[in-house]
């Protein structure tokens, strides 16, 4: 309970301050140990990933553990607010792959000393010290170039120490390696400290093409080459395909403040190479790692004690507040046992999705999405509402309405007169499953989204009783993950939380499913309905050894069962085909969700 109140107490602190920086919403989520990534963000997504444990954080104490994910937080801030991913996507798309990828590396190791570079005039505080020290944390971790398995990789570690502190950490072992350097580090150093993202990728480009003759030859020939490039090169620039981030920001001054001492350290090191002091191959003195150990001015021992004892006070006050929720919440969310024939050893994890580390911000978000689809919304309420009455509308006997001449004519009753009176909408229980899953991507999960917040608000206009929760597997350590983000109680504020989704990991389907079927059987309504929003097949299976689709079509063969209806929404470019295979003629394939409401009801009046 207390480390998972810590995750959210952080990363609340961390969206609370990204968002004031950004002057929008961001949000957070914690990689999975299982990741080797430290950090990346993406162009069209308000997400910044964070590893919440790596190995370079082995031996900090959780004091300066918090300060270091404060700076990839932070890192990851100014790719937001100072990269142009659009126009380097833009490059990448006139390139062949294996050119794009190559390219991909000499834009990032020129990028982020870039943006780390006019950071102060971005980030204050805790910000810029986390990210003070995780520059520091993560050259000191680096290897030595004598490490380098060959000219080209020597050349991109030079490169990336280059920009981290403006000193290499040993010697260069590849003559042409160092050859390259001495030709092309002057350039990256002008493509540091320019304000345009543009031009800092025009100048990677360039040195890219200089140093053609060191990849090219070993690129088209050697297998060995080209798996180091595709391990060097993942998530380079932060998976820049699908970006839409391309106005060029105008958000830092070439006379603003600056990592000054970081730039001197690079203006020394090519002042040795102008003057030819380097020589059998080295650029200074062997005591190069003595030199950043002893240099306090990028953020001395003192000031990382003081960050991390100003940052600890305020994440400790948001941990007692976590705590609070998290006990409070544990009764909205219900584990239970999911069994059937290949659900040996599945861990699942279940998680409450909550607006509260910046509630303003992402009911303003929210209130925005649903502005979009008023119109769908509107529709569906209305429809909804008839379909309610048509359904649950009786016939009373009173003494005053509508003359009723049989029961007139027989005289039997003073009651004589007809009122129609509700049952109430007590009878109806609506669930909603929705694939985030990696292949859902930007555009279907929005969809998604779109399409629940048109269920759920219509729900809550006509008081039905509404469930929303998302789905994915292979993530966060265990095989599936629920994120609930509406409960029964259906809350303004619950349905806000959907403005925090995002996809990644694969989809189960049919655990998810079963899991579904559990939660809704508790409900004592007559007509119990689950909606499952996902792009089509069930792409999880490898700890299950089970088929997808056949595993799924049996969770909702056991659903109907159990007397719960049960729906596919298929979302863009899914195969029917397949969606008409597990829920048999119970599906509709949604491109555009204004198309939604007349479908949907139409289905529900069948269902119910």
């Amino acid at each position: 309970m207390n480390d998972e109140a810590r995750k959210k107490a952080e990363a609340n602190t961390l969206t609370r301050m990204g968002s004031a920086i950004l002057r929008k919403p961001i949000y957070i989520n914690w990689l999975s140990e299982n990741d080797d990534e430290l950090g990346y963000t993406q162009g069209n997504e308000c997400v910044v990933y964070v590893a919440w444990k790596h190995k370079y954080m082995n031996d900090m104490d959780s004091l300066k553990r918090t300060l270091f994910r404060t700076g990839i937080f932070s890192h990851e801030l100014l790719h937001q607010r100072l990269t142009n991913f659009k126009y380097t996507e833009s490059i990448c798309k006139q390139m062949l792959i294996s050119e794009a990828k190559i390219f991909m590396l000499f834009a990032n190791t020129l990028e982020d000393p870039a943006i780390e570079y006019f950071s102060p005039q971005i980030l204050r505080g805790t910000l810029l010290d986390g990210l003070k020290y995780t520059i520091k944390r993560i050259y000191e971790q680096s290897s030595p170039l004598e490490s380098s398995q060959n000219a080209f990789q020597q050349l991109i570690n030079a490169l990336i120490q280059f920009g981290d502190m403006g000193l290499l950490k040993g010697n260069f072992t590849f003559p042409e390696a160092r050859e390259y350097f001495v030709k092309i580090s002057p350039l990256y150093n002008e493509g540091i400290e320019c304000i345009n993202s543009r031009k800092r990728m025009d100048i990677a480009k360039q040195c890219m093409e200089i140093c053609r003759p060191l990849w090219e030859t070993q690129m088209k020939d050697d297998e060995q080459f080209k798996n180091m490039i595709d391990e060097m090169s993942k998530n380079s620039l932060n998976n820049l395909p699908n970006a839409d981030m391309d106005t060029e920001k105008k958000e830092v001054s070439k006379d603003g403040a600056t990592l000054t001492e970081i730039s001197k350290q690079r203006k020394n090191t090519l002042e040795k190479i102008n003057e030819k002091k380097a020589q059998a191959g080295k650029l200074y003195s062997e005591s190069s790692q003595d030199n950043i150990e002893n240099n306090n001015d990028i953020i001395s021992e003192n000031e990382i004690q003081k960050a991390c004892i100003e940052l600890q006070k305020i994440i400790n006050n948001e941990v007692k507040k976590e705590i609070q929720k998290l006990n409070e919440e544990k009764n909205d969310i219900e584990d239970f046992e999911i069994e059937a024939m290949y659900y040996d050893n599945i861990s699942c994890i279940n998680k409450k999705i909550s607006i509260s580390s910046n509630p303003e911000t992402w009911l303003k978000v929210y209130q925005n999405i649903k502005a979009e689809i008023s119109k769908e919304i509107r529709i569906f309420t209305k429809t909804l509402q008839n379909l309610i009455k048509e359904e649950n509308v009786e016939q009373i006997r009173s003494t005053s309405g509508k003359y009723n001449i049989k029961r007139g004519s027989i005289g039997t009753t003073a009651k004589i007169f007809d009122k129609k009176k509700d049952k109430g909408i007590s009878d109806i229980a609506i669930e909603i499953l929705i694939d985030q899953s990696g292949s859902m991507g930007k555009k279907k999960l929005n969809c998604a989204r779109k399409t629940a917040i048109i269920i759920a608000e219509s729900c809550a206009a006509n008081k039905i009783p509404c469930y929303i929760l998302g789905f994915r597997a292979g993530v966060s350590g265990h095989n599936v993950e629920h994120d609930i983000y509406v409960t029964w109680k259906n809350t303004q504020t619950e349905r806000a939380s959907l403005a925090l989704m995002s996809s990644g990991g694969y989809n189960f389907d049919g655990y998810s499913i079963r899991y579904a079927k559990e939660i809704i059987k508790k409900k004592s309504a007559n007509n119990k309905l689950i909606f499952v929003i996902s792009d089509g097949t069930p792409s999880w299976t490898k700890n299950a050894n089970c088929d997808g689709i056949k595993d799924c079509k049996d969770a909702i063969n056991e659903t109907r069962k159990a007397g719960v209806n049960i729906f596919g929404i298929g979302i863009g470019d899914c195969s029917p085909q397949i969606l008409n295979d597990m829920y048999g003629k119970d599906f509709i394939h949604v491109k555009d969700e204004s198309f939604l409401s007349s479908v949907l009801c139409k289905k529900i009046k069948k269902l119910i």
